[in-house]
């Protein structure tokens, strides 16, 4: 049992108060014997020795009643942890973690949570006296190095002064990440009561279900107190997804997004109004109902009206919440598409030609640039979008290390056999670069004389052929989906076993691949099994060549027509098309610049930024001029305001090496300053001995009263 104030017993002295007057009322008289009442003694000491129990009675009752007031109003507490009597004046360090994210811009009958939150902190403040250390810690900060936290936090003026001013945070940190820096925190303190407060709407997405491995942060002392804000969860719809879904992204042809919704409420059904924007227009808007735990697709349409640099993005209306109701991105439409053709002249003569004639659906030049195998080197790759390489002739292995590096960081590259007679010694190695093997490649395998092979299927929901084949460019299905159109004469092709899982575009009447699309980190490498001259068939010269060159080319650079989407808090690489020579800045979605420094890697120069602590478009600027940019989302958890189940709080504390009986969850409708004494030192039981003090003092008033009546009709008789 722990006393709050210790002082109030030196007032247990007073029970002693009753056995003094009680010894001075018994002092011994003389005795002066009378003949006439010798007779009555033994009359009245059975009487006389009833009336002295009584008394003695009395006199505990007394004594008892004031030990239990003085008792009470030391406010004693069972359960306390606190090991010195004086339990108030031992010092306390303590870490305040206060929950910034945008879910606390929620609202409820107390008012604005954030709101909320600043209050109960200030209130916990005041909790703490003289020699305690306080640790101010917003969860966007989880992860700091501690030297920044403590250099402005450990006085306790600065922490209301810090208190008053947080705001809230687009980064989205968790319980686990802000619990192992109030760890650090409290590493550094010699106090020895350490405390961890947590002030939280505790909603799901802050006690994450990935394990983390089992450690032991803290000491066996220190306590965790959760005070919840907020009334739990509403009705909220938000934006918890984005891609697109266009094969080909030019100026004056529509671009499919694809913005999923989801409702976080746990009844009811609600509309939701969604609208894709770009360069700041609406370009079109859909209305549909979404039940209550569920998430629905909306397709979207938006046509660019110009190529080059464009800033877009898909808004939710009408929701109770706002921070999760928009996604941003951005898109980048040249002029011109760079094309790298690496072979011989011969092995490129069709490819050339196809590519350098303009067709009506075509909107966007392409740049095009011929070099032999032979006489190149591998810098200056990474200034192209979009690379064919003819393996006709030996390749060097530090040409396909630099070829498979710039694919692997986003570029678009189109392998294909060359010459027949030279195909053995360059088309394997080009292939195993990328995971596919050549099995046989030694001059491709020749159909039989006066014969040929045809596509006897083709994947016509693949985005790169998806309206060449079907009627008015719809995307076919069921048996439609691959069907063989009219086909060109197959004279030779090589077999070639392709990385598992992937799934070809175009297939040989023999069951071989004629062509796959396979994914290689952020770019793609499409192989071709058949060479693009007379030799391998009669491809070239068939109408289908040239809008299937076309069609490749704009589908690789469609990799790169959507820039970098990444969430808050996280790192972003964007690749330099070249090597940049010029002063980089990147300028925030607040206008703020900040200075960038270009990092050389494999696959050519980048900027590696990590200030992304704002949602919206970030523009990346070389001496003025833009030359990219990347859009930067909150998490789409963040919009699970949902609190928090047993088993994910259980799991949190287990794997920081916290028992369960070491966390209290506060009591919202007991007053915060009480909540705290009761987890420092116990639950406070002074109405129990005040109580018991109140019952023994009617006891002893009916006692009193009782031995007054015996003596009065003693006397009288």
């Amino acid at each position: 049992m722990t006393f709050l104030q210790p002082l109030f017993l030196f007032g247990l002295l007073a029970a002693a108060i009753p056995l003094v007057l009680h010894l001075l009322t018994l002092r011994r008289l003389r005795t002066v014997e009378f003949s006439t009442l010798a007779f009555l003694k033994e009359l009245q000491k059975s009487r006389i020795r009833k009336i002295r129990l009584r008394q003695l009675l009395l006199l505990l009752l007394r004594m008892l009643i004031i030990i239990l007031l003085v008792i009470a109003f030391s406010r004693p507490t069972l359960e306390g942890s606190v090991p010195s009597a004086l339990g108030s004046a031992t010092r306390t360090s303590a870490v305040l973690v206060v929950d910034d994210s945008y879910s606390m811009t929620g609202s409820d009958e107390h008012g604005e949570l954030l709101k909320q939150a600043r209050n109960a902190a200030e209130r916990i403040l005041d909790a703490f006296e003289d020699g305690d250390d306080v640790a101010l810690l917003p969860l966007s900060r989880a992860g700091t190095p501690i030297d920044e936290i403590t250099a402005h936090s450990r006085i306790p003026s600065v922490v209301r002064q810090e208190i008053g001013a947080i705001r809230t945070s687009a980064l989205t940190k968790d319980l686990h990440a802000a619990l192992r820096t109030s760890a650090g925190l409290l590493s550094q303190s010699v106090n020895p009561n350490k405390e961890v407060y947590v002030i939280s709407d505790l909603q799901r997405s802050l006690f994450p279900l990935h394990s983390l491995g089992r450690e032991s942060l803290f000491d066996g002392s220190t306590r965790f107190l959760l005070v919840p804000i907020g009334s739990g969860q509403g009705h909220n719809l938000s934006l918890s997804g984005l891609r697109f879904t266009s094969a080909i992204a030019e100026p004056g042809k529509p671009v499919e997004v694809e913005a999923t919704v989801t409702h976080r409420g746990t009844s009811g059904t609600i509309p939701a109004n969604v609208s894709v924007f770009l360069d700041g227009e609406r370009m079109d808007q859909r209305v549909s109902d979404i039940v209550s735990g569920s998430s629905r697709s909306f397709t979207l349409t938006a046509t660019p009206r110009r190529s080059g640099l464009l800033t877009g993005s898909v808004r939710l209306d009408g929701d109770e919440l706002d921070f999760d109701n928009t996604l941003h991105f951005a898109l980048r439409l040249p002029q011109e598409i760079r094309v790298l053709l690496i072979g011989s002249e011969s092995d490129l003569k069709y490819l050339h030609l196809a590519l350098a004639t303009r067709t009506g659906s075509v909107t966007t030049v392409f740049r095009l640039t011929t070099v032999d195998p032979a006489r190149m080197t591998a810098a200056g790759l990474n200034s192209y979008d979009v690379m064919f390489l003819a393996a006709g002739a030996p390749i060097s292995p530090d040409l396909l290390t630099r070829l498979q590096a710039i694919v692997q960081s986003g570029a678009g590259l189109v392998v294909f056999p060359g010459t027949p007679s030279a195909v053995a010694s360059s088309f394997g190695p080009a292939l195993a670069a990328f995971g596919a093997t050549a099995i046989d490649a030694s001059n491709g395998a020749s159909v039989a004389s006066g014969s040929f092979l045809t596509f006897t299927s083709v994947d016509l929901a693949h985005p790169l052929v998806s309206g060449m084949f079907a009627a008015g460019g719809s995307r076919p299905s069921g048996d439609r989906a691959r069907q063989a159109p009219e086909s060109p004469e197959i004279l030779r092709r090589i077999s070639v076993r392709m990385p598992a899982g992937t799934a070809p575009v175009m297939t040989l009447s023999d069951g071989q691949v004629f062509l796959a699309d396979l994914r290689v980190g952020a770019g793609r490498v499409l192989i071709f099994t058949s060479g693009m001259t007379r030799e391998w068939s009669d491809l070239p010269v068939r109408g289908l060549f040239v809008p299937l060159m076309h069609r490749t080319v704009s589908y690789l650079a469609q990799e790169q027509a959507v820039r970098a989407i990444v969430r808050t808090g996280t790192e972003v690489a964007v690749p330099l098309s070249r090597t940049a020579r010029g002063r980089l800045r990147i300028v925030m979605p607040d206008r703020q610049e900040i200075a960038a420094t270009p990092t050389i890697t494999p696959s050519g120069a980048a900027v590696s930024f990590r200030e992304t602590r704002l949602p919206g478009v970030y523009s990346v600027m070389e001496d003025g001029a833009e030359i990219d940019r990347f859009a930067v989302n909150i998490a789409a958890e963040e919009g699970d305001t949902a609190p928090a189940d047993e088993t994910r709080e259980r799991k949190l504390w287990e794997d920081i090496g916290v028992s369960p009986d070491r966390v209290r969850r506060l009591d919202p409708v007991v007053p915060l300053e009480i909540s705290i004494r009761q987890a420092r030192f116990g639950t406070e039981v002074w109405r129990w001995f005040l109580s018991a003090a109140l019952v023994l003092a009617v006891v002893e008033l009916l006692l009193s009263s009782y031995l007054r009546t015996s003596r009065e009709q003693g006397g009288a008789s």
